[in-house]
This record gives C-alpha cells, sequence and structure tokens, in this order.
C-alpha cells in the first residue's frame, strides 16, 4: 500500500493474489502478485489531495494571516516538522503550530508547496512560475529539505535554458542565496557568453 511494491516467495502469490482481489478489494496488488500489467498506483496522488483538506488533519499551520490544516502523522517525516513537534509546547490545545520563525519568509503558496513536497514528492509540484521556485528554495532551505532545494534549483536552471532574458535575475538570487551554486554558475556563464558574442547590430567598418 505504501509503496506499490511487491515482496513476497512465489509460491505464496497465487493465494495473495485471490486474497487482495476477492477480499481486500485491491486489484493492482492481484496484478503484481500474478505478474500481470499493474494498475498504475494513485499513492501519491491521494496523498497530494490531502494537502490543504481539512477533513482529516490533525493541525494547523499558523503563518500568521493564514492558517493550513494538516497531517502530523506525515509531517514527521521531514526532520524540521519531526523536530518541531517534539516541543512539549509546539502545539496549542487547538492543534495549532505557531511558525513564528518563518517571518513571513514562507507565503501560504509556498507552504502549500512545501507540504505537497513532504507529503507526495516532487512529481505534485508546479514549476512553472519561476517566481514560485525562487519563493520555494527560501522556504525548503527554511525547513531543512535539501532534496527540494536541488530539485528547484534544477528547474531554475531549466528555465534559464529556454528563457535566457532571466539570467540577471537568476544570478542576482543566487549571489543573494549562496547556496545556489549550480544556478549561479549557469546564469553567469550565459551572461559571460552573451558579453563574448558579437553584436550583429552594431554597424562594421568597411
Amino acid at each position: 500500500l505504501y509503496t506499490a511494491r511487491l515482496e513476497a516467495p512465489p509460491h505464496r502469490r497465487a493465494h495473495l493474489a485471490r486474497i487482495a482481489r476477492d477480499r481486500l478489494f485491491l486489484p493492482a496488488l492481484a496484478d503484481l502478485c500474478l505478474d500481470a500489467p499493474a494498475t498504475a498506483s494513485t499513492f501519491a496522488a491521494d496523498l497530494a489531495a490531502l494537502v490543504g483538506d481539512p477533513a482529516a488533519a490533525d493541525l494547523l499551520l499558523d503563518l500568521g494571516d493564514r492558517r493550513l490544516p494538516a497531517h502530523r502523522v506525515l509531517l514527521d517525516t521531514a526532520p524540521y516538522f519531526r523536530a518541531r513537534l517534539r516541543f512539549h509546547d509546539a502545539v496549542d490545545a487547538g492543534g495549532v503550530v505557531a511558525l513564528d520563525d518563518w517571518g513571513g519568509l514562507v507565503r501560504a503558496r509556498e507552504a502549500l508547496a512545501l507540504l505537497r513536497f513532504v507529503y507526495a514528492g516532487v512529481d505534485a509540484l508546479d514549476t512553472d512560475d519561476p517566481n514560485h521556485l525562487f519563493a520555494l528554495v527560501v522556504a525548503a532551505d527554511l525547513v531543512q529539505l535539501p532534496d527540494l532545494v536541488r530539485f528547484c534549483e534544477r528547474a531554475l536552471v531549466d528555465h534559464l535554458a529556454s528563457h535566457p532574458d532571466a539570467a540577471s535575475a537568476c544570478l542576482h538570487f543566487a549571489e543573494t542565496y549562496d547556496f545556489c551554486t549550480r544556478l549561479r554558475r549557469a546564469a553567469a556563464d550565459l551572461l559571460a557568453a552573451r558579453r563574448d558574442s558579437p553584436d550583429d547590430d552594431v554597424p562594421r567598418s568597411p
């Protein structure tokens, strides 16, 4: 259920397939047991759908201007949140977690993206908006998610390849937040190549 993978000895797979199909109503597991083409798992998508859903939430993350529903068991998989929730006064009687140390650095959009990453991984993230990625890099570094920092940085480098006019903005950001070394190098190389290339619009002497 958690990984969409199966580890079972061959002589037990047929019996497990019958249980999965007839009693547990899990056709994807039955397919795995029988080495049939498996139905694509919806587990990650189901977890991503929990983000912002108050129905099963047992916490509220207080951003100051907004409170986001969250789930302790999923936040506990991230070291920052796990350590945060261990403090005896981290959660009040109403399940509210005050995030005063975020100091307004994390907007609601980026906070929701952090939750999507913690819940379901990078496939749940939107990478189309570079301004969102800039803000998400800062948020990810704040909450000690290095994998998310690297993912956002790669997405920004990819964006830079198709939008070279963004090189100056990317370089300024990468120099401000010096952990984005790959982005800084890509932006600096692009700007250097521009400076070194001849300007075809400049009239040449006969």
